[in-house]
This record gives C-alpha cells, structure tokens and sequence, in this order.
C-alpha cells in the first residue's frame, strides 16, 4: 500500500509540473505590447514589447489594419515601433501584432487588440452679428459663434463664403469671433458656411469635422454708398428679374464685350454647380428654366461671373 502511495504521489506531481511548465509558456506569450490604446496619431504612438525568454533572431511587427505603417529602428530586433496611419486612426478590433522568430519559425507571439477611440461629441452653436456697418470701401460685419455648451474648448469654427470670392475677406479676430469685409455690391444679405472641428479629449488627431452650408445673414444697407462711382473699370453686374418666377433673366455687365468676354456660373445654396455659360456682350438673356430643367427648385441661388483678368463678381439671385 506504501508503495502505491508513493508512485501515485509521484503521478502527482509529474502533473503538477506539467501545468506549471505550461502556465510559464503562457506566460511567455502572453500581451506584453506597451502604448497608447486607442490610437492617437499626436501622441508620437511608439509600441514596445518585452522579449520573451525563448532565443530568437527575428522580430515581426504587422497590423490587421492594412493602412497601417511602421516606423522607426529599422533593426529586424527591435523591440518598438512608430505606428503611423493616414487617413484616420486605428479602428477598435484590429490587432497588433509582434512575432519573434528563430530560424524563420515563430517561437513567441505577442499581440494587443486596439480599443476602439471615442468619438468626440460636438456642440450645438448659435451665431450671432455684432456688427453691421460701412465704409467706403466694404461692408462689414462681425459674426460670433457661441457654442452650448459655453465654452466647448475642444471644438473650433471657421466661416466661409458660400461661394468663393477673392473680394470678400475673412478674419477670425479671436475665438469664435469673425470679422467679414464684403463687397459693396448692395445684396441685402449674405450666404456662408459654418463648419466646426471637435476633437477627442487628450487627442487631438481624432476629430469630427462637420458643416452647415448656406446660412444667410441680413445686410444692413442703411447709409452705404453700394453705388459709389469706382475708378477705373465697373465689375459690377445686375440679375434681374430678381426675384425670378419664368422665362428669362438678364445678366448686364458693362465690362463685358465682344474683346472681353467673361463667364457665368449659377450655383444652388448648397454650392452644386447648376448652369454655366459664356457672357459675349454687356446684356445676356437665358431662358434660366429651360437651359437648368427640373432641378431649379424655389430658393436662394448664387450668380457669378469672371472676368479674362481674374475678377469674380457675385450676386444673390431668388427663385420663387
């Protein structure tokens, strides 16, 4: 009976032994790749991993994510890397993955799933004009963005023409604060866009990015001289009728002639090009209906015309 006692015994810890011999392989293997997770692009991303205690004379570093390159100790042993995608960040779900290699066979594999980042939420916003003014040479306004909640720190706005017009100049006086020259063209308002960046707290790389097209903002007229004889060539140009309801409109540029012909441009207010056509005199008539078709739909619309030296003029032309 003793000596059953002993060789069971003995089984015993020949099995203990095993499980301990497989919990040290685990432990070889197991996810010992340091770095930020979720990825963050600014944070110069370097990824180390600790060498396992097995030999090995080759380290592989790869990525689920295609898009994904390495960067940094170009040594087939090193121990980090820089990881570094464009566009965008790492996904949540895709895989790190560090492979140590002894004579082209994978003897250890170390391995970190990336937590997918956190969208950042942005703000709603309000924009407000501050000024309203003229002088003899552009009307001005000032537009402020004040976002809810106040202050969104992560969160930064910009404004731009609807239609871009080398004439009309923007300046983002302070945060959130914007000073727009416009031409003293006599519209009695203007068409722009808001667009707004929020980023992730902690990384800035991983950022949400969105725009509002053709907001308008009422003109006050009051006391501009919008028809103030300008040296030199008149640019300026008329649409009418304005509003417009059927048949045609007429386009009269003074600068136009035969010599110097310019183009016309008509864009909805979400900036899709509907119409282009060649301006040959100082009067153009176009059947506008007919020449758009059925998507001239009832709304705002933008008539620009360029001139051969690069000048572009704009007009707000009302489609009922």
């Amino acid at each position: 009976m003793k000596k059953n006692d002993f060789q069971f015994s003995t089984k015993q810890k020949l099995c203990l032994l095993g499980f301990i011999l497989i919990l040290m392989g685990c432990r070889v293997n197991a996810q010992e790749i340091s770095g930020l997770n979720p990825y963050c692009v600014a944070s110069n991303p370097s990824y180390s991993v600790v060498a396992p205690s097995v030999p090995y004379d080759e380290v592989v570093w790869s990525c689920t994510d295609p898009l994904v390159t390495f960067s940094g100790n170009p040594s087939p042993l090193t121990l980090s890397k820089v990881l570094y995608k464009h566009p965008g960040g790492i996904a949540g779900g895709e895989i790190l993955k560090v492979e140590f290699k002894n004579a082209g066979t994978v003897v250890a594999v170390k391995q970190i799933t990336f937590i997918a980042p956190e969208v950042p939420v942005q703000p709603n916003y309000l924009v407000t004009k501050t000024n309203d003014y003229c002088t003899y040479q552009y009307h001005i306004i000032t537009l402020t963005v004040t976002p809810d909640p106040n202050p969104s720190s992560n969160t930064n706005f910009s404004i731009a023409p609807r239609i871009a017009d080398a004439s009309i100049v923007v300046t983002q006086t302070s945060k959130n604060v914007f000073e727009l020259k416009l031409p003293l063209n006599g519209q009695p308002y203007f068409l722009y866009d808001v667009t707004r960046t929020t980023s992730a707290e902690g990384c800035q790389s991983n950022t949400v990015s969105s725009t509002a097209y053709g907001n308008s903002v009422s003109l006050n007229l009051t006391g501009c001289a919008n028809n103030t004889p300008n040296p030199g060539t008149n640019y300026d140009f008329t649409v009418s009728p304005n509003p417009y309801s059927d048949g045609y409109i007429t386009i009269v540029a003074t600068a136009v002639s035969s010599q110097a012909t310019a183009t016309c441009r008509i864009y909805n207010s979400s900036g899709a090009l509907k119409l282009t056509f060649s301006l040959l005199g100082p009067s153009t008539y176009i059947p506008l209906k007919t020449a758009v078709g059925p998507s001239l739909t009832p709304g705002i619309y933008i008539v620009q015309v360029t001139y051969p030296n690069g000048t572009v003029k704009t007009k707000n032309l009302v489609v009922n």
